[in-house]
């Protein structure tokens, strides 16, 4: 040890020993560790003999962030600078410990000594490596789950991009379908129109002529000849019976009553539906005189058919309301029952698509069809705009 300091370590001898830190004086010009505290040697392993005639290089290993500039360290601590440097100390056993230096110069007797205090901070360091490596696992993780999101985005924005495609082209197909339903049910009307006008004109001339015919056979009868009379009164009721039938025939692809305006035929099949089915159904018109276009007249009018048939299939109803009104620029139509209302799930087996193509009809025409139903009746109400 350096004798110049005999002294000096009388004076600050019990302090030095009793810092808790590892605690060391160096000569800067030779670079001798002049003396060490009682936390030092524990820490190197070292006793103070045998610290004597070690530098300070032989137990500090060069900074892993500024290995060449540890003399300039030393330097810069002299000149009155505190410093502060993390280097790694070898100990005696061989072992590498990390640890973090400040120092600063102690004047004594005309000369400049380095007194540095340390603290091992491996377990720090090591703690920071970890760290670091899992810090470094999970930055990799999330660009490899980043790239992998980003890769899965792409794949929805194409999915989405062809879904949008496809209800695109699903929409322009049930538009265009829709059109080809209107179109053909206007064909449906026409051609029931031209069958039932060509029946009447036809069918029903050659009918009525023949019954004419067969009156005046009748009325020219023989009594000498019963069984011929029976006959020709016979032939008569068939040919009645054939031209009501006609007649049925007609009214069912295109009653002739349609052509009297809505009301007109709409309060005809109402009386018609409680002639044949003994079900009381009541007509209520709020204008007598509402016209409407033969195409919106022939939806109401099947509308109203389709409604009065599944009363008599499903409803189990004894009355039955038909009201017909406006709503500003609406014409309407309500159907209500007192039946037992319709199940909340039909059976697929009925194939009972009736209401579902009057819907259709009415969605053609702009309008809106509702069903109100529970254990007390049915409401059915068709909205067309005028």
């Amino acid at each position: 040890m350096n004798r110049e300091l005999t002294s000096l370590g009388k004076h600050y001898k019990n302090a030095f020993d009793a810092n808790p830190s590892i605690a060391y004086i160096i000569d800067p010009e030779s670079g001798e560790i002049v003396d060490a505290n009682a936390a030092a040697l524990q820490f190197w392993g070292y006793t103070l003999k045998e610290l004597s005639g070690l530098k300070i290089t032989d137990i500090s290993l060069a900074s892993p962030d500024k290995p060449d500039n540890y003399r300039d360290y030393l330097n810069q601590a002299l000149n009155n600078t505190s410093q502060r440097l993390e280097m790694r100390h070898r100990l005696k056993n061989g072992e590498i410990c990390d640890v973090d230096v400040y120092s600063s110069q102690i004047p004594y007797q005309d000369r400049n000594y380095i007194y540095s205090t340390a603290h091992n901070i491996t377990d720090r360091k090591q703690a920071e490596s970890m760290l670091r490596e899992e810090y470094d696992v999970l930055e990799s993780a999330i660009k490899e789950r980043t790239s992998g999101l980003i890769k899965a985005n792409e794949r929805l924005n194409s999915e989405i991009a062809e879904r949008t495609q496809m209800q695109d082209a699903l929409q322009q197909s049930q538009e265009l379908l829709r059109e080809l339903v209107e179109h053909q049910e206007r064909i449906r009307e026409d051609e029931r129109k031209r069958i039932a006008r060509e029946i009447h004109d036809e069918l029903g001339q050659h009918l009525l002529v023949l019954r004419i015919d067969v009156s005046l056979l009748k009325n020219r009868k023989n009594s000498a000849h019963p069984k011929l009379d029976e006959r020709v009164d016979a032939l008569l009721q068939h040919i009645d019976s054939t031209m009501k039938s006609v007649r049925a025939i007609i009214n069912n692809l295109r009653p002739a009553v349609l052509d009297l305006g809505l009301t007109a035929s709409l309060e005809w099949q109402a009386k018609n539906f409680q002639r044949l089915n003994k079900i009381e159904c009541e007509f209520v018109a709020e204008d007598e005189n509402l016209e409407l276009d033969d195409g919106r007249a022939t939806v109401l009018f099947r509308a109203l058919q389709e409604a009065l048939t599944n009363v008599i299939r499903h409803a189990q109803a004894t009355m039955v309301k038909i009201e017909l009104y406006r709503d500003d620029s609406l014409v309407i139509m309500r159907v209500a029952d007192n039946g037992v209302g319709m199940p909340k799930v039909r059976n697929r087996k009925d194939k009972s698509f009736g209401l579902a193509g009057i819907r259709e009809r009415i969605g053609m025409l702009g309008g809106d069809f509702t069903i109100n139903t529970c254990s007390e009746g049915t409401t059915l109400k068709f909205s067309i705009p005028l």
